[in-house]
Order: C-alpha cells, then structure tokens, then sequence
C-alpha cells in the first residue's frame, strides 16, 4: 500500500496489479516530479509504479518531461535505471533533454518535444467567464498564478512570499495602473499545495486602495477555463508551470518565477536567451528582491507587443512539437 501523507491508501496494492496486467502500457505523465527539488522519496514514489510495470512486461512511457538534474545521492542512479528500461521518454525543453542523454550516454528512445499542455484549447465560454470577475473592461488586468507549493519547495519565508506578492500587485495597480486576477491554478485538499489558500491570504493583506482592483477566480474552475481567463489578461506572473504555459500557448506576455530549470529550458526555447535576462524570467530567490519584482514587471510591460509578436510567431512551432508526444505514443502502441 502507497500512503499520502494524510495516512489514506493512495493505491490498494492488488488492484493496482490486476490493472498493470490488463494494461497495454504504462505512461507516466508530464512535468517534473522527476528531479531534486521533490527529494528522493518523491522520485522513488513516482518510479514505483512504472518499476511494476516494466516488471509486467509492459512497456514504459515517460510522456513530456523535465528531468533532473538531480543533486542527491542515489537519484540519478535510480532515474537511469528506470530510463534504460522505457520505451520512449520524451522531454519538453531542451536542458533536459542535453541532461538526459549526457547521462545515459544514448539518445535512442529519446525525443526533444513540448509540453503537451501548449494543445490545450481554452474553454468556449471566454466572455462569461471574463464578466464574472466583475471587472472594469475598459481598463487592461494582468492575471497571477500564486503558489502555495512553492515555499516549500525553494525554501522561502510563507510571510515573505506573501509580503513580496503584495508588492507586485500594489505596484502593477499604483503604477501600471491596471487590475489583477489572482489565479489559484492548484487546488488540492492539503493546505500546504492549495493554492487558493495562498490567493486568500494575500487578498487579507491587500491595503484597503490596492484591493479594490483585485479579484480571485477562485471557484471549481477546469484547466480550460482558467485558460481562457489568462488568454484575455494583458500580462501573466506565474509561479505554477502549466498556468504560465496557458499564457505563453495563448500569446501573453508572461513572466514565470521559477525554483527549477523547467522554467528556464522553456521560456529559453520560446522567448531566446535575451528575453531570460531582461524579464520574463526571475528565480523565486531573486522574487524576494523588490528591486528585482518591480525591473522584472516594469520590463516587460513596455514591451508587451514585441514579446506578443515573438509568441504568435513560434507558436505553431511548438504547437507541432507538442504533438508529437502523441505521434511517438501511438508508435509504441501499435508495436
């Protein structure tokens, strides 16, 4: 039995196995639980099941990742065994991909793709969803995903973080003069990843002249619609990867606060090295650095037509190398 830290079964252990050997493949979805900011319990947690898959005889699948790199002992170890006995393993920034083939010394069964979330259409409903926030459409919003999660994960001060947020939008709205949505992209039932947890402590925070023009979408939202949300704001900070993802894929000027290389492989792979440097990018440590929040901010403002420009033009790129997750996918199926 795998348990969550809430002491309930996660898997029970022998339906788990009855579905492995009914199954036609494993495949282990996107994104990077693969590396070293989770720990090395988290990596074996998530090589568990694909370890009884290969086992099975059936084959493995590690769908549209980042990996690494991995800085404790024992992880890369434990990642190189499992990799070696995939299928296919297709990666969604090229850092990973240098990182793994470096590694595993092979680029076979290896392929450089996209995150498969740049397919993901907004949902239909955009005007609606837009107007429930009450907002004053004459006037532009930027849209904030703020996580919950990501104190934990690069070691910073809750208050801090929260402190630090209010200063972004306190100066997005006395300076830019615009209006913001904050977007609790995760929400899960343990508070320390919930992310609308976070939202509604900084809401409680907002000087009384700041929080007026401030909303949270914080109902039972799908992916789709909180993209739909984020496509009509005019800019995006996010500190969660596939929210950032939901601007960057609908052309939104985006700046992500990042703790790992996920975010740095694929901004670089859209916007090039120079854009990195001169605002869409900002470690969660340097977030810390008013100074840092409000270049960062103020940057790319200014230029939100040029980056706009940019994404419109390598979108249908990165569109085809999303699909081809699937393309590869169905390959190993069909053998």
């Amino acid at each position: 039995v795998f348990e969550d830290k809430l002491g309930r079964d996660r898997y029970r252990l022998n339906p788990l196995k009855k579905a492995i050997s009914e199954c036609d493949a494993i495949i282990v979805t996107g994104g990077d639980v693969l590396a070293s900011e989770y720990g090395l319990e988290s990596l074996q947690f998530h090589l568990q099941i694909p370890e009884m898959g290969q086992k099975a005889g059936k084959p493995i699948v590690y769908l549209g990742h980042s990996i690494g790199p991995f800085k404790e002992e024992g992880q890369l170890e434990a990642w190189n065994e499992a990799a070696s006995k995939a299928s296919l393993i297709t990666l969604r920034e090229s850092r990973s991909y240098k990182y793994v083939t470096d590694n595993l010394n092979t680029t076979e069964n290896i392929h450089r793709t996209a995150d498969v979330a740049f397919l993901l259409n907004p949902d239909s409903a955009t005007e609606s969803l837009v107007n429930t926030l009450n907002l004053d459409r004459q006037r532009t919003f930027v849209t904030c995903s703020t996580s919950q999660g990501i104190s934990k994960f690069s070691n910073l001060s809750k208050d801090r973080h929260i402190d630090k947020w209010i200063e972004a939008i306190t100066h997005l709205v006395e300076v830019q003069k615009t209006q913001v949505v904050l977007i609790p992209h995760v929400q899960e039932r343990s508070p320390q990843h919930n992310d609308l947890t976070l939202a509604t402590n900084i809401m409680k925070k907002l000087p009384a002249n700041i929080v007026q023009d401030v909303r949270i979408m914080g109902g039972e939202y799908s992916a789709s619609e909180y993209k739909s949300v984020i496509s009509q704001s005019n800019m995006l900070i996010a500190e969660r990867m596939h929210a950032a993802i939901a601007g960057l894929s609908t052309g939104v000027p985006t700046i992500v606060i990042g703790y790992s290389v996920k975010a740095e492989g694929i901004l670089g792979g859209l916007l090039g090295q120079e854009w990195l440097e001169n605002g869409v990018l900002i470690s969660s440590q340097d977030f810390l650095d008013t100074v840092n929040i409000y270049k960062n901010i103020d940057s790319v403002w200014s230029n939100l037509e040029e980056i706009k420009k940019l994404l419109e033009d390598v979108r249908p790129r990165v569109k085809d190398e999303a699909r081809e997750n699937f393309e590869l996918l169905f390959k190993v199926l069909q053998r």
